[in-house]
């Protein structure tokens, strides 16, 4: 089901199973998901979080391969010494059972990503999966998202299924000074959220734009990303 020409596709269907067995496994206890037909968790949260793969590669171009080390991510450091290198970084808000942050770390092996998820029971799942799937890329935090972004800066937030537009905008501010893009997962009312939420984007100075389009099978439902980024200076 996904696209052929999907990187690591192998590794990425071999990961997603695993982490779908043990998702299942566990969601009677921890109540992570009301998808549990085969394939609507298939297409309703595999699919629908890798369906914008290509942006998501845009916005963390692969660097060129290390002959004796994994990939880093070259993206320049906060700071004037052009030559200082550091991780690309990515926090996934309200991670709930792992989407979209776990399937974006396997397809993203050379970037940080940090999953957030306030309720402890889910934030220890997650952390329990990240280990059994491998992926020594992901961290786990189990704090609200606002406090953990006040604290770092991130290059790319994410959320799938959490709040609208304007409450997200609301939460997180001050939005700029902590993350660099929002790149948020929606269905059919993107373009309502995201008419709803110019007036906070206004205020916080951040350019909003609908960066990918598509549609997951069975239903046709649309699927969009609509992001925040700070608006340009100058």
């Amino acid at each position: 089901m996904l696209p052929a020409e999907l990187p690591r596709r192998a590794a990425l269907l071999a990961g997603a199973l695993h982490h779908a067995q043990l998702l299942l496994a566990a969601n009677e206890r921890l109540n992570l998901t009301r998808i549990t037909a085969p394939r609507d968790l298939a297409v309703k949260h595999v699919l629908d979080s890798l369906l914008p793969w290509r942006r998501f590669l845009e916005l963390f171009p692969e660097p060129p391969a290390v002959a004796s080390a994994a990939p880093l991510a070259v993206l320049p450091a906060a700071s004037t010494d052009r030559a200082a290198l550091r991780r690309a970084t990515l926090a996934d808000l309200g991670s709930g059972g792992g989407y979209p942050g776990l399937l974006l770390a396997l397809l993203l092996p050379h970037v940080d990503v940090t999953l957030i998820e306030s309720i402890g029971k889910k934030a220890a799942f997650l952390r329990e999966t990240a280990a059994a799937m491998g992926l020594a890329n992901v961290t786990v935090e189990a704090r609200r998202g606002e406090e953990v972004l006040r604290e770092r800066p991130v290059d790319v937030v994410t959320a799938r299924a959490v709040d609208a537009a304007r409450e997200l905008l609301r939460l997180l501010k001050p939005l700029p000074a902590h993350a660099g893009r929002l790149v948020l997962y929606k269905g059919p009312d993107a373009l309502h959220e995201q008419a709803q939420a110019a007036k906070e984007a206004e205020k916080q100075q951040l350019d909003s734009a609908i960066t990918f389009r598509g549609a997951l099978p069975d239903e046709g439902a649309q699927r969009f990303l609509l992001e925040y980024a700070p608006r340009a200076r100058g």
